[in-house]
């Protein structure tokens, strides 16, 4: 045969069918919602891509996540910059290779608050900008430097809030209401619903006062307040009174109700740990207290009355005995008969009022603690306190003396280098000699608040003293680590100690370097950067109760300039504000948030007037204090300042 032809018969031809079904989508789920972010599961029966889309109810869905193009059968993709507290409504897509399209049917998600204790937030909507602004041509107002005015702060557009001496401290001798020396002392309680604002009441004397503040209308009231007083015998519970704290500075535990405390020594006795509970329990009714004097009636409430009692505008008088019967005395007279429903509320059972709960100097502790102490600072769950004594004072003190309310007493003797455990103590850990060389007495200390370690700084150091930095002492063993201000460790200056973290500052080529570092690995982890060879004051504040785990939840930082140190100092980014810095590792970039001016240049670094900022325990608020007159606004007080970080 010649010619063409097929060999083997009949030819095949091939036909290709085209794909024109979609995927079908299943198990769609959500997970991992926080108060912005939410994680989108779901699946499909043939390779697609993934993306979600998020709108209102019903459509349309109109915020999209870029598409991601690889193709899985199980799909998960991430929203972010979400509000808390907000219910969502998303679909999911998939497309498989041929461009077949299946959208779900409407799903949603609702985000959480953030939890209490969380710590900074890090949803900030705070301007992150490079600018220099200069305390000049602010813009502040002076009818803003009243309590309770809420204003907008000229540069960066967050929302402020103040309080002055007419509101907490309407008798005090000077117009200076602030935040404490310690960025480290918790002012704000569990849900930032109170805060204590310290008030100058002379030239050299200072009160404690608490405040309630609502979180949503950003107002300040007096939680108690004998007329509003702040001096004299008597005057409502201003931290200062015979039965009141001492001039160490008092601080809120973590706890919610019934256990929203504060915690503080005893006037003139700082070895005694007291404790102020506010106690919400009230009867309420006509005429169920009148008082003539000091002399008060109530009705039918007997010996349930506890050590105070409430009245309807919100002030509490001492009574100076629990009463057995429905007559009882308070600490001052009353002008006038309150008879009547305006006067109607009485504390009726509970824990209400102070009570001492440790005397360190008892049998079962510290001996040669003393009666001179540091400020008293406490673990989250409010078991494990920690406080600085056995000296006359701040760079003296050579013990801490560690107190837990279920394990009992044990303290670090910190010029000789020794761990002790007190009497019936059920520490587990060792004591005797610590592991590391440095000897020293003690400048200024910190708690981790899972209660685990102390930072302290050192003064009149006789061992390891090159570089000097933050020393480290992990509570229930006798390890002890020096982390030194050198070229390596970058461990000096002033510091915050967080639930198992540490930052702080090197003060070593710029005062906006901060380093985060985890408390089991004190390698620098997290550094904000600036401009070189620039001097002042920076503090850092970190009060979350729980931990955050990862480097890129910030860490509130205040600056300030100090003004009389010699030389020239130019005006930069950064000075006399409030910001957060996070980030700086391989993962999160390294980002600050700047959230206002303080409007307060302070002359001396040892000035009792710092606008040193302190972060709320919730992450939602930061307090600082403001100078009116450092904003060209003469005769303006000093006022306690709150900013809202979310």
């Amino acid at each position: 045969m010649s010619g063409g032809g097929s060999l083997g018969g009949a030819a095949t031809v091939g036909i290709v069918v085209a794909d024109v079904t979609a995927p079908v989508i299943s198990s769609i789920g959500s997970s991992g919602i926080t108060s912005s972010t939410a994680t989108i599961t779901w699946t499909t029966d043939e390779l697609a891509n993934s993306q979600i889309c998020r709108g209102v109810q019903g459509g349309p869905y109109n915020t999209c996540v870029a598409l991601n193009s690889a193709l899985t059968l199980s799909h998960s993709e991430l929203f972010t910059g979400l509000s808390q507290s907000t219910t969502y409504y998303f679909v999911v897509k998939s497309a498989d290779n041929f461009a077949n399209l299946a959208t779900s049917s409407e799903q949603t998600f609702a985000t959480i608050a953030p939890p209490v204790g969380s710590g900074p937030p890090d949803y900030l909507s705070a301007n992150y900008t490079t600018g220099i602004y200069s305390e000049t041509g602010n813009s502040w107002s002076s009818a803003w430097f009243t309590s309770n005015t809420t204003f907008t702060e000229p540069i960066f557009g967050t929302a402020l809030v103040g309080v002055t001496r007419a509101l907490a401290c309407p008798d005090a001798a000077f117009d200076q209401i602030t935040v404490p020396d310690s960025t480290n002392i918790n002012i704000f309680n569990y849900d930032s619903s109170r805060v204590i604002v310290r008030a100058l009441t002379s030239s050299s004397s200072y009160i404690w006062i608490p405040l309630n503040f609502d979180t949503t209308t950003r107002q300040f009231s007096r939680v108690a307040g004998d007329g509003g007083r702040c001096n004299g015998s008597g005057a409502g519970l201003d931290f200062r009174i015979t039965g009141g704290f001492s001039v160490s500075e008092p601080a809120f535990g973590f706890l919610a109700p019934p256990n929203d405390r504060v915690y503080g020594t005893a006037s003139g006795a700082g070895n005694i740990i007291r404790q102020y509970t506010f106690d919400e329990t009230v009867t309420a009714g006509p005429n169920s207290v009148s008082c003539t004097g000091t002399s008060c009636t109530s009705t039918a409430h007997g010996a349930a009355i506890n050590n105070y009692i409430r009245l309807a505008m919100g002030e509490i008088r001492r009574i100076t005995a629990t009463p057995t019967a429905d007559t009882f005395t308070v600490i001052s007279a009353f002008t006038a008969n309150p008879s009547g429903s305006a006067w109607n509320k009485v504390v009726v059972g509970g824990t209400a009022g102070f009570a001492d709960i440790k005397n360190l100097l008892d049998a079962n502790c510290d001996p040669t603690f003393g009666t001179t102490s540091g400020s008293l600072l406490v673990s989250a769950d409010d078991d494990v306190f920690v406080i600085a004594g056995a000296g006359a004072g701040q760079d003296q003190f050579t013990h801490f003396t560690v107190w837990s309310r279920t394990k009992g007493c044990r303290w670090l003797d910190t010029v000789n280098g020794t761990v002790s455990n007190g009497v019936g103590a059920t520490w587990s850990g060792p004591t005797g000699a610590i592991t590391g060389s440095v000897r020293a007495k003690i400048h200024s200390t910190e708690i981790s608040k899972d209660g685990k370690f102390v930072r302290y700084s050192i003064q009149n150091c006789t061992a390891d003293c090159t570089n000097p930095g933050n020393v480290f002492w992990e509570i229930n063993t006798v390890n002890v680590t020096h982390n030194h201000n050198n070229a390596t460790e970058l461990g000096g200056a002033h510091s915050a100690t967080c639930y198992d973290s540490h930052v702080n500052g090197p003060n070593r080529s710029d005062m906006t370097e901060v380093y985060w570092r985890s408390l089991t690995n004190l390698t620098p982890y997290r550094r904000m950067s600036g401009l070189s060879g620039y001097f002042g004051e920076r503090y850092n504040s970190c009060n979350n109760s729980r931990s955050v785990g990862t480097a890129s939840v910030p860490s509130l930082v205040s600056f300030y300039r100090v003004t009389n140190l010699g030389t020239t100092i130019s005006q930069r980014k950064w000075d006399n504000e409030i910001t957060m810095a996070w980030g700086g590792d391989t993962t999160v970039p390294e980002k600050v948030a700047r959230f206002a001016k303080t409007c307060a240049s302070v002359s001396s670094s040892f000035a009792t007037n710092r606008p040193r900022a302190v972060v709320s325990q919730d992450g939602r608020f930061a307090a600082f204090s403001t100078d009116g007159s450092n904003c060209g606004l003469a005769g303006q007080p000093w006022m306690f300042t709150v900013v809202r970080l979310d």
